[in-house]
C-alpha cells in the first residue's frame, strides 16, 4: 500500500513537472501508461494467483513502480543528495501550504457522499452507488485532461513575461475549450447511458448506476471546470489563501446537502445534494477572481455552446428510435457518432467568421510553404 500511493505521488509529481516544460510525449506516457499497465498486470496476477485486494495492489504498486523509473530515466533527472534550500522552502511553504489546505477541503467535497452514505445506510449501499459515481467523477476527469494538459501552461509563460491581462485572457480561453467539451459530454453521457450501463455494468449495479452515473458526470464536470478555470487563474496570480475560502465553502456545502439529501431521500438524495454542492461551488469559484482580479468571461461562447450541446440533445432524442439494436455496442457507437458529428456541425455554424479566419490562415500558411 505505501509503495502504491508513493508511486503515485511520484506520478503526479512528474506530470506536473513535464506539463510545465511541455514534454507532452513523456506527458502522456505517465497519464496512459501507468494504468494500462496496470490494469494488464492486474489482470495477469488475478488470473494466475486468484482475485484479491492485495493482489491488485501489488499490481498497481509494481506497474507504477516501473513507469516512474522509466519516466526517471527519459528525463535524465538522476539521484543527488544536498541541504534543502531555505529560501525555496519558504516560498513553496507559503505558496503550497494554503494549496494543500484546499486540497484537504476539496477531498471532503469529492467525498462527501462517501462519508453520508457509508455513515446512514452502511458498506453495502456505498458499494452499490460507488460504481457509477466512481465512473462519472472519472469519465469529466478524463475529458477535462484533454484540455488542462496544456492551457495552464500557456497562461503561466505569459505571466512570466510580466503580462498579467494576456495571462488571464489565456486561462480564459482554456477555459472555454474545457467548458466546450465538458458540456457536450455531459450531456452525452445522459443520453447513452442507458446502453451505456447495460452494456459494462454488471445486473446488481445497474438500476442505481442508471441514475447516478449522469448526476456524478455533472458534479464532475462542475468541480472540474471551477478547478482548472477560476482556481488556477488565483494561482497563476499566486493568492492561493482565496482558493483555501472557495474549496471550504463547497466543502461545507457538499457535506449539509448531501447530508440532508440522504435524510430526505436516501444514497439518491446524497448524490442529488453532492450535485448541488458541486454547482454552488463552481458559481462561488466564479465569483472570487471575477470580481476581485477581473478575470474575463466570454458570455457569447457560454451561449454558443449551451446552444450546440442543446441542439445536439434534441437531435439525438430525435432520431434515437432509429438506433434500436440488440446490439448494445453498435448502438452506443451509433449515437457517439451522431451526437459528435451533429454537435461539431452546430459548432461550426455558431462559429463560421472564425472558422473562415482559420481556413484563411491556413491557405496562406500552405502557399508560403510552396513558395
Amino acid at each position: 500500500c505505501c509503495l502504491f500511493m508513493v508511486s503515485r505521488g511520484i506520478i503526479s509529481h512528474l506530470s506536473e513537472r513535464t506539463r510545465a516544460a511541455s514534454q507532452i510525449l513523456i506527458y502522456t506516457h505517465l497519464q496512459v501508461s501507468a494504468p494500462i499497465i496496470s490494469l494488464s498486470l492486474a489482470y495477469f496476477l488475478i488470473s494466475y494467483y486468484g482475485a484479491s485486494v492485495q493482489t491488485i495492489l501489488i499490481a498497481f504498486a509494481l506497474a507504477q513502480s516501473l513507469v516512474v523509473v522509466l519516466c526517471w530515466y527519459w528525463l535524465s533527472l538522476g539521484v543527488s543528495f544536498a541541504y534543502p534550500d531555505k529560501e525555496i522552502l519558504l516560498r513553496a511553504a507559503k505558496f503550497g501550504l494554503p494549496l494543500t489546505l484546499g486540497g484537504i477541503f476539496g477531498w471532503f467535497s469529492l467525498n462527501a457522499i462517501r462519508l453520508v452514505v457509508s455513515a446512514l445506510y452502511g458498506s453495502d449501499q456505498l458499494g452499490l452507488l460507488s460504481v457509477g459515481w466512481g465512473l462519472g467523477q472519472r469519465f469529466a476527469s478524463v475529458v477535462a485532461m484533454l484540455v488542462t494538459a496544456a492551457s495552464f501552461p500557456l497562461a503561466v509563460a505569459r505571466m512570466s513575461l510580466g503580462n498579467k491581462h494576456e495571462s488571464l485572457h489565456q486561462m480564459s480561453l482554456g477555459g472555454m475549450l474545457l467548458f466546450g467539451l465538458l458540456c457536450p459530454a455531459s450531456a452525452g453521457i445522459y443520453m447513452i447511458s442507458p446502453s451505456l450501463v447495460n452494456l459494462t455494468i454488471a445486473e446488481p449495479f445497474r438500476s442505481i448506476t442508471l441514475i447516478v452515473l449522469p448526476l456524478a458526470m455533472l458534479a464532475s464536470a462542475a468541480r472540474n471546470l471551477r478547478v482548472h478555470y477560476p482556481d488556477q487563474s488565483l494561482m497563476l496570480l499566486e493568492v492561493t489563501s482565496l482558493a483555501i475560502g472557495v474549496n471550504l465553502i463547497e466543502a461545507v456545502i457538499t457535506l449539509a446537502l448531501s447530508f440532508f439529501g440522504a435524510l430526505l431521500d436516501g444514497p439518491i438524495g446524497a448524490v442529488y445534494g453532492c450535485v448541488w454542492g458541486s454547482l454552488i461551488g463552481c458559481l462561488v469559484g466564479f465569483l472570487v477572481p471575477v470580481m476581485l482580479h477581473e478575470l474575463p468571461l466570454f458570455w457569447k461562447d457560454f451561449f454558443k455552446i449551451t446552444l450546440a450541446t442543446f441542439i445536439m440533445v434534441v437531435s439525438l432524442f430525435a432520431v434515437d428510435p432509429l438506433f434500436e439494436s440488440d446490439n448494445l455496442l453498435l448502438r452506443i457507437s451509433l449515437e457517439f457518432c451522431f451526437s459528435v458529428s451533429s454537435y461539431t456541425l452546430s459548432i461550426l455554424c455558431l462559429y463560421h467568421q472564425q472558422g473562415h479566419a482559420l481556413l484563411k490562415s491556413m491557405r496562406q500558411s500552405n502557399v508560403r510553404l510552396a513558395s
